[in-house]
C-alpha cells in the first residue's frame, strides 16, 4: 500500500478526485483509499509536525505492516518559483536541528532541494530553502515503520517573494496542487514495485535494510 500524506483538505482535494477515493474515516483524521491505478491510502493530518506524526502514526495502525510512504504538500521558498515541485533531498527540524537523509535513488523527475520544518509561518527565508511545518514530524514516525528507501517527500511551491502564504486562498492551493498526480506517478511506481520485490523476495528486503543499518540517514 502506498500511504500518503497531506496537511490540508485543499491539497489533498485534486488528489482524491482524480484517483476517483472513496472516504475510509472522518475521525480522528479524514482517509481516503483507491484500488486503481496502485492501491493508495491518502491521509489529512492538519497543520504541524506533531499532527503529521500522529496522523502517520493512526494510519500506520489501520493496517500495521510495510507501506510505502509520500508527504506531499505546498511550501515556501524564495529560490524556487511558484508551483514548482522538490524533492526533498534532506529535511531538518528548525527547532532541534534534526536531519533526515531520504533516499533519492532511481529516476529523478524534478528538481531536487533541502527542506526545513518549522513552528510557525516564515516571513522570512533563506535562499535556496523550503520551507514547510509538518515533514520533520512525518520523518520521525515514518522512520520507525519502514525504511528510507520507501519515504519520499515532494514539495510544491505556493509562497515566495511574489506571494505571501497569508494570501493563499484553498482553491489556489488547489490549483497548485492539481499537477501533483502526475507528478508523483513515477515515484508511486517506484514504490509499488518496491514493495512488490520485497513481498516476492524477502530475502531482499532483509539484505537491504542490513545494508541501509550501515548508514546514517538522520542526523542531530
Amino acid at each position: 500500500m502506498i500511504h500518503l500524506q497531506l496537511a490540508l483538505a485543499a491539497e489533498a482535494k485534486p488528489l482524491r478526485l482524480f484517483w476517483k477515493m472513496r472516504q475510509l474515516a472522518s475521525t480522528p483524521f479524514v482517509v481516503y483509499q483507491c484500488e486503481r491505478p496502485w492501491p493508495i491510502r491518502l491521509i489529512i493530518s492538519g497543520s504541524g509536525k506533531t499532527a503529521a506524526a500522529a496522523a502517520a502514526g493512526y494510519l500506520q495502525g489501520m493496517h500495521p505492516a510495510e507501506h510505502a510512504w509520500i508527504n506531499c504538500g505546498v511550501a515556501g521558498s524564495t529560490h524556487w518559483p511558484l508551483g514548482e515541485a522538490v524533492l526533498a533531498n534532506m529535511i531538518t527540524d528548525d527547532a532541534s536541528g534534526q536531519r533526515w537523509f531520504p533516499y533519492m535513488g532511481g529516476k529523478q523527475v524534478q528538481a531536487s532541494g533541502s527542506l526545513v520544518t518549522v513552528d510557525r509561518p516564515q516571513t522570512t527565508m533563506r535562499d535556496k530553502f523550503c520551507y514547510d511545518m509538518e515533514s520533520s514530524g512525518f520523518m520521525t514516525a515514518v522512520c520507525r515503520f519502514t525504511s528510507v528507501e520507501l519515504i519520499r517527500v515532494v514539495k510544491i511551491i505556493s509562497d515566495n517573494h511574489e506571494q505571501q502564504a497569508n494570501a493563499l486562498t484553498a482553491a489556489d492551493i488547489s490549483d497548485l496542487m492539481a499537477p501533483v498526480p502526475a507528478l508523483l506517478q513515477d515515484h508511486i511506481e517506484q514504490l509499488h514495485h518496491i514493495l512488490n520485490m520485497e513481498t516476492e523476495h524477502p530475502e531482499l528486503e532483509n539484505s537491504f535494510t542490513k545494508a541501509l543499518a550501515q548508514f546514517h540517514f538522520s542526523h542531530s
